[in-house]
């Protein structure tokens, strides 16, 4: 749908967002290890030293559509669901229902709707989503969606939560241009597949799987929030060199760590807080090789 309207609604996407990171600390505890580091620098002035992607401006607030409300003519919860519907299927009038938020039309004068909240509608298909190529922010968490095929119609996509439903891979779908924030959280993924195509990633919760093993993150240059924790991890591994400033562990099996010239945690100068809450590690030689303590 294309809206033609004259807004400010394009300034959302070109604020800077600047991150206070506040002071710094170490927490150790029994079974509880948190670290914070004592870098004064703010993450903007880090981000505008790797190049001008690092400013896209991500903010918990950036699709807040309360100050811009579209007015429904009719609402999902006014539907009555066809047999189809009612067994998972997407269909154009619950897309339509469901949908919200005018941003800019790429290329164009124009605006879209550019939000669609589909969370908890029992969706097991989304194939109708591979037609709606100008969506950049997609909840579908709580869902029964086991295949994410059809998003790689979605080429502007930039926010995806897919939380609590039951999917075993990871983003199997052809890369959005700048998807930059995903919550993966409460699914049943075992093995991360390799994301270098998805560079763009800034923001990526994988927390609550039953990940065996680190892989697959290597090649994200931009990568600033990585949360693994509840998972089945053994060994703090294939994160070398990532810019990740927080990261989160806790609540798996590590009691293992690369070691060696030019890898490991050693590597990762920009951490500002690391959680290592309810692991087995049975030294703090993983942090002293940071100078953490």
């Amino acid at each position: 749908m294309y809206v033609d309207r004259v807004s400010n609604e394009g300034e959302r996407f070109e604020r800077e967002s600047k991150r206070s990171l506040g002071k710094k600390c170490l927490t150790l505890a029994e079974e509880n290890i948190v670290y914070c580091s004592n870098n004064d620098s703010s993450s903007a002035s880090y981000l505008s030293d790797l190049d001008p992607w690092s400013t896209f401006p991500w903010q918990d607030d950036l699709w807040n559509d309360d100050d811009l409300p579209i007015e429904q003519l009719v609402h999902y919860q006014d539907l009555e669901l066809t047999k189809e519907e009612m067994e998972g299927i997407l269909t154009e009038r619950i897309i339509a229902t469901c949908s919200s938020l005018l941003v800019p039309c790429p290329g164009t004068t124009k605006y879209v709707l550019g939000k669609l909240v589909l969370q908890n509608k029992n969706l097991i298909d989304i194939s109708l989503l591979q037609y709606h190529h100008y969506l950049q922010y997609l909840d579908l968490s709580h869902n029964r969606l086991t295949n994410l095929t059809p998003l790689g119609g979605v080429q502007h996509l930039k926010s995806l939560d897919v939380s609590y439903n039951q999917l075993t891979t990871v983003l199997r779908f052809q890369a959005p241009w700048y998807l930059t924030y995903v919550n993966y959280s409460h699914n049943c993924v075992q093995v991360i597949d390799d994301l270098t195509n998805f560079w763009a990633l800034v923001h990526l919760d994988m927390s609550h799987n039953q990940i065996t093993r680190i892989s697959g993150l290597q090649n994200l240059k931009y990568l600033l929030y990585l949360d693994i924790s509840h998972n089945c991890i053994k060994r703090f591994e294939n994160l070398s060199y990532l810019p990740i400033k927080n990261l989160i562990l806790s609540y798996n099996y590590i009691s293992e760590f690369e070691e060696g010239l030019g890898i490991g945690m050693k590597t990762m100068k920009d951490l500002t807080f690391i959680n290592f809450n309810n692991n087995l590690l049975s030294s703090l030689a993983l942090f002293q090789v940071r100078n953490l303590l």
